[in-house]
């Protein structure tokens, strides 16, 4: 099981935060649980486009 504490994320560290996912996510196939801990953005200060990619890539790993 993994386990990811607040992401805070942006469209500045949005490609990496994906990317670091992905690669655990890709190189642990037998992975299959993985829980989101905290906050997706920050208080009261989010970035949509990076929501938005956050969102597919949960759409994808739903889909796998």
């Amino acid at each position: 099981m993994l386990f990811i504490g607040d992401i805070h994320i942006t469209s500045r560290i949005a490609d990496r935060v994906i990317q670091e996912i992905s690669t655990y996510i890709d190189s642990h196939p037998e992975e299959t649980s993985i829980v989101f801990l905290g906050d997706y953005v920050y208080h009261f200060s989010y970035d949509r486009a990076a929501m938005f990619r956050l969102y597919e890539l949960f759409v994808s790993l739903y889909e796998q």
